[in-house]
């Protein structure tokens, strides 16, 4: 930042991505309205087609969790239409205005997830940061990186057809409904068994109007078990 005293907000993207055209006005526009904001993310064509095939198929049921639960989010917040929903924070596709950066401490030297972290720190603040989906960045697919736990792991992993635990932001239906309840980290299996539940809720929840609504429902589902 002492590079540039006038910035008023700072964005975020990595080295091996592509932004869309407009990203950055699209990201100024938001930051005008939040804090913070958290773009839209999505994956390069720069494997094979057969590999990127396995990817996808190998990521469905994570996929279709994390769309559904970001909906879910948002629909018992208060934030909105553009409210996050879940903490998805990657730094390929980020902003934050300089005084809140400055405010909460900026980013801490940490071997992976210090995007998360960051905007966990906003949100501890009384912030309430925005999702941008107008605002894309397009990740390389490579398998090999250089951050522990981050997306490249992931694909990795999804070339392997190994690995139980899926993205950290995401928790079992139960934990949804109470988050009192805790419910510890997700698993595959544990994802797909819920999905059709997630689903179910997901769609009463859009049928009800207003944030009190939703929050009886949510309490009475939650009481029910």
């Amino acid at each position: 930042m002492r590079f540039s005293p006038g910035a008023a907000s700072l964005l975020s993207t990595d080295a091996d991505c592509l932004a869309a055209p407009g990203w950055i006005a699209a990201m100024r526009a938001a930051l005008e309205r939040h804090p913070a904001v958290l773009g839209r993310i999505e994956g390069l064509d720069d494997l094979a087609p057969e590999l990127l095939d396995k990817v996808r198929r190998g990521g469905r049921v994570e996929d279709d969790y994390m769309r559904l639960s970001l909906e879910f989010a948002r629909l018992v917040s208060q934030g909105g239409s553009e409210a996050i929903g879940l903490n998805t924070a990657g730094g390929a596709n980020l902003g934050i205005r300089r005084e809140i950066y400055r405010a909460v401490g900026g980013f801490r030297a940490m071997p992976c997830r210090e995007d998360r972290d960051l905007i966990d720190r906003v949100i501890a603040a009384g912030h309430l940061p925005g999702r941008v989906e107008g605002a894309l960045i397009r990740a390389s697919m490579r398998p090999e990186g250089r951050a522990p736990g981050g997306m490249a792991d992931k694909i990795a992993e999804r070339l392997s057809g190994g690995g139980d635990g899926l993205d950290m932001a995401l928790a079992p239906v139960a934990a949804m409904l109470s988050p009192a309840s805790g419910g510890g980290a997700l698993s595959r299996a544990q994802a797909a068994r819920d999905l059709p539940i997630l689903a179910a809720h997901v769609e009463a929840l859009r049928r009800l109007n207003g944030h009190d609504e939703r929050r009886r429902y949510l309490s009475a589902a939650g009481n029910r078990g």
